[in-house]
């Protein structure tokens, strides 16, 4: 069988000797490769020791020590003191908010965030695990399901108090489809709703609605989410919530009890009744 490319050990005479299999005398060895796109290489098969010299050369490349050269570098990951630990990490359009990853003290490592700087990727992450809750759910991988919704709301509610004007515009539409996905929906106009979904500080629909989506199960027949807040908040002994730690969770069965009921003339008397049975 022909050779596709002609690997040869380095010679003084420039001959080439083709390499079909290397023994531990070469070990150490320095060879040199025409490979098929007319470039030539060198490899150092060299196992250990001088950690910055590059065991692979491009002969096109200047120079053979990665000393001189950053650990990385690049426009979305960058070294900029070189190899003394600090590394910068970049998101495709917001280049000026890096994550940065500071190993320059090895007994006190640092990472810097860039959550509150760069927070779009993470409303993004939200947003598609809300979507793939719903697809575990249509699937019936219930459990995957609610660990997804479970991150998507923390990662709703974490955003939303860090920048209330800048990111909930943009997960309240996120929330309202899962709810709908649930079985809640709403009678006062969407925009109105959006605006109170994306208001954790003077409203109780943040915390109401990560509340119902915790609850991980689905409603035969749709409730208005703002009837069940309403319900919920006349209810006697309680506050209006605006964390989901200060939702009580037997008053928020009872509100949507009271709530479906009067919407769809029934008399259910217990909130199991409700919601669609799980899949064995």
């Amino acid at each position: 069988m022909g050779e596709a490319w002609q690997p040869s050990a380095s010679r003084k005479d420039g001959r080439a000797t083709p390499i079909r299999g290397f023994t531990s005398r070469e070990a150490g060895g320095t060879y040199a490769f025409h490979a098929p796109d007319d470039k030539d290489y060198s490899i150092w098969f060299q196992s250990e020791g001088q950690k910055y010299k590059a065991r692979v050369i491009y002969h096109g490349e200047p120079g053979d020590n990665l000393a001189a050269l950053p650990l990385v570098s690049g426009p979305f990951m960058n070294a900029p003191g070189g190899h003394d630990g600090l590394v910068e990490i970049r998101h495709p359009g917001s280049e000026r908010a890096p994550l940065v990853l500071d190993y320059r003290s090895a007994g006190r490592p640092r990472r810097i965030d860039n959550r509150a700087s760069d927070p779009l990727p993470w409303i993004e992450r939200a947003i598609a695990l809300f979507e793939i809750a719903q697809h575990f759910a249509e699937t019936a991988r219930r459990k995957d399901a609610l660990a997804a919704t479970v991150d998507a709301v923390q990662l709703y509610d974490e955003f939303l108090r860090l920048n209330t004007d800048q990111n909930g515009p943009m997960l309240a539409p996120a929330v309202l489809r899962a709810l709908g996905v649930m079985g809640v929906d709403f009678s006062v106009p969407e925009g109105e709703l959006k605006e109170w979904l994306a208001n954790p500080l003077f409203t109780p629909y943040p915390a109401m609605a990560q509340a119902l989506l915790l609850l991980g199960r689905k409603l035969k027949a749709p409730v208005f989410l703002d009837v069940i807040t309403h319900n919920y908040e006349n209810t006697t002994g309680v506050t209006s919530p605006r964390t989901v730690a200060g939702v009580r969770l037997d008053r928020l069965k009872a509100a949507i009890l009271e709530a479906s009921n009067v919407r769809h003339g029934t008399n259910v008397g217990d909130f199991e009744q409700l919601l669609v049975p799980i899949a064995a």
